[in-house]
């Protein structure tokens, strides 16, 4: 029994700790983030830097900005949205990222996170041809034009989506009808989707038919 206390203890302590963790301590470092990234994003496209390699480091900015903004719509997701009840409408917000997580918002995480880290990889390419080869890398980046960053940007952008193209196929959305009856289901989840579903919907029922809500 006082295993069984003690367990139960560890798990709401583990819990509370994750909440603060992710719910509070990963959306203040994400905010940071964003801020700082895009107060950088115009200093870096300004008038006075206007080589390639500073519209490069824009560019990772941007992908940067792009996959903290994911992350923190994550984070407000798993902690501070109100819990799923098959008998209520949960509110619209909810309601559209919920159907934006598996088709668009997770994807385009995954694919910044692989473009970032191989823009950081251009980055310092750039920086050791600089030091390397000091004249031909100042004549051929000097303008900054547009062209040769996308020339830099483009393969990575390429590889990202097609090395992260399986991701799509990972989740799906399932509309479901549930004749409910005093704020409780009392029929089986009537789902459609275009997908095969990997959870029978036994399963899903079983989930739902002892309070309700999904587990």
């Amino acid at each position: 029994m006082n295993c069984s206390n003690q367990y139960i203890e560890d798990t709401k302590q583990y819990q509370n700790m994750e909440w603060w963790m992710d719910g509070v301590g990963n959306i203040i470092i994400c905010s940071v983030g964003i801020i700082c990234n895009l107060l950088s994003i115009p200093v870096l496209l300004s008038r006075r830097l206007t080589n390639v390699f500073y519209r490069t480091l824009a560019a990772l900015a941007l992908f940067d900005t792009v996959f903290l903004m994911c992350d923190l719509l994550e984070s407000i997701r798993r902690n501070h949205y109100p819990k799923m009840n098959v008998c209520a409408n949960p509110p619209p917000y909810q309601t559209l990222h919920l159907y934006l997580f598996p088709i668009f918002l997770r994807p385009l995480q995954s694919i910044m996170m692989v473009a970032s880290i191989y823009a950081t990889i251009v980055v310092a390419l750039g920086r050791y041809l600089a030091v390397a080869k000091p004249i031909s890398t100042m004549v051929r980046s000097g303008k900054g034009n547009w062209k040769t960053v996308m020339m830099y940007l483009m393969p990575v952008l390429v590889f990202s989506v097609l090395f992260k193209l399986p991701i799509f196929w990972e989740f799906y959305s399932e509309w479901c009808d549930v004749q409910c009856l005093n704020d409780k289901p009392v029929d089986k989840p009537r789902c459609e989707s275009i997908h095969p579903s990997t959870v029978s919907s036994q399963d899903s029922w079983e989930d739902i038919s002892d309070n309700g809500k999904f587990i």
